[in-house]
C-alpha cells in the first residue's frame, strides 16, 4: 500500500516512521490516541483512534423515528446518529412533547449527547461496518 505526503510523491512502507503516540483526554473525558506518521521529516498522517468529530451543527427532528437525527464524521466517513425522544428526555431531565421541544433539549445538552455518541460508537467491533447508530433510553 502506498501513501503520499500531499505532494503526490509515493513513499514505501519501509521509509515511514511512527514518530509518536500520544494520549489526550478531551474536555468531555474521552481519551483520544494520536499516531503521527513521518517520512523524510514530513508528517504524512495524524490518525486518531477515536476520530469521531461533530463539525456539522445540523440536526433535525424526525417524526417517524420520534427523535433527533444528527451527524458525525470518522475521518471521511459520515456517521448518522438518532437519539430517541425518551432518551433525550432522560438526558435533559424534562418531559418532551414535540419536535421543537426535542430540538431545544438537544441544543441545551449537546456536550452530553456527543459524549454518549462517542461511547455508543466506541462499542462497535472491528467487523462492524454500520454508519448509523441510535441512542435509546436504556443506553442513556
Amino acid at each position: 500500500m502506498r501513501e503520499t505526503d500531499g505532494s503526490a510523491t509515493p513513499h514505501s512502507f519501509a521509509e515511514k516512521t511512527l514518530v509518536s503516540v500520544a494520549r489526550e483526554r478531551l474536555v468531555d473525558n474521552t481519551v483520544v490516541t494520536c499516531r503521527t506518521l513521518r517520512c523524510s521529516g514530513n508528517v504524512l498522517a495524524v490518525r486518531t483512534t477515536d476520530g469521531l468529530k461533530f463539525p456539522n451543527p445540523s440536526r433535525e427532528y424526525e417524526l417517524r423515528a420520534d427523535g433527533v437525527r444528527y451527524w458525525a464524521y470518522d475521518d471521511v466517513v459520515e456517521v448518522t446518529f438518532i437519539i430517541y425522544r425518551d432518551a433525550l428526555a432522560k438526558v435533559a431531565n424534562v418531559e418532551l412533547s414535540a419536535g421543537d421541544d426535542c430540538l431545544a433539549a438537544f441544543d441545551k445538552n449537546i456536550v452530553r449527547i456527543h459524549q454518549l455518541s462517542r461511547a455508543r460508537y466506541s462499542q462497535r467491533s472491528e467487523r462492524d461496518h454500520l454508519f448509523s447508530y441510535t441512542l435509546t433510553a436504556s443506553f442513556v
